[in-house]
């Protein structure tokens, strides 16, 4: 007869311990999986956090980034939210919170209705809602930074142009241009113009129109368009792939 089977305590040991292995690779991530990565981020806050960053298939092809580069970005940009999972959700709740306390002291200076000592504590109010935005758009400054290490300067350049003209809600390649305010009003009425035209079958002023040849001419915006009409497909596609997976 073994050993083993001449020692109960042994053989009962060993049967203990086979039972256990399982169970606690079950229980246990890093047992099972080796050391943890880190928190996982979803499809949905990897891709907004990217949105909310310029990061977007759009802008990434008008700056003339390929299908090729999008996996990197994206990587890059998951592993700076990994390092940082809760930033820019912390940092959201505290610009909302911010922005609730200074509007209900400003409604309520305005109303008549505001002690002294809530009419002294507006500007810190303000303040504080000025420090928040601060501290979010540095957070989604973080996430461009690290998604596009790698990329040459024209292209970083084009990304931070489009990010900061994006407010005036136009097609994405006359972002690639810095205007003035009265040129980004010029352009948006002209755009507006060509659009009615086109829906009633009416002529396009003629100002207009000259307008947006000037603009359409711009060797940028030009390259842009080209840029979509060419790549927005596949980069779109590579966009979604990517962000898709975790």
């Amino acid at each position: 007869m073994s050993r083993i089977a001449k020692n109960p305590v042994t053989l009962f040991s060993i049967v203990g311990l086979l039972v256990l292995i399982p169970i606690l690779m079950h229980f246990s991530p890093s047992f099972a999986r080796g050391p943890q990565q880190g928190p996982a981020i979803s499809a949905t806050e990897l891709q907004v956090a990217l949105l909310r960053a310029g990061l977007g298939a759009e802008t990434l092809t008008a700056a003339g980034i390929s299908s090729q580069q999008v996996s990197t970005i994206v990587t890059n940009a998951r592993n700076e939210l990994i390092a940082h999972p809760t930033r820019i959700s912390e940092d959201d709740a505290a610009y909302a919170a911010g922005r609730v306390a200074a509007d209900a002291l400003q409604r309520k200076i305005e109303s008549g209705q505001a002690s002294q000592q809530e009419i002294a504590s507006y500007s810190t109010a303000t303040a504080a809602l000025e420090s928040a935005r601060s501290e979010r758009a540095a957070a989604l400054d973080a996430v461009f930074s690290a998604a596009t290490v790698g990329l040459n300067q024209t292209q970083i350049g084009l990304l931070q142009k489009l990010q900061a003209n994006r407010s005036w809600k136009v097609s994405t390649e006359y972002l690639t241009v810095d205007r003035t305010e009265a040129e980004w009003l010029g352009l948006r009425d002209a755009l507006s113009n060509e659009r009615i035209a086109a829906k009633y079958g009416t002529e396009a002023n003629g100002a207009c129109q000259s307008l947006l040849s000037t603009a359409r001419a711009n060797q940028t915006v030009a390259a842009a368009k080209a840029n979509a009409v060419a790549n927005l497909a596949t980069v779109s596609s590579a966009w979604d792939l990517a962000t898709a997976g975790n």
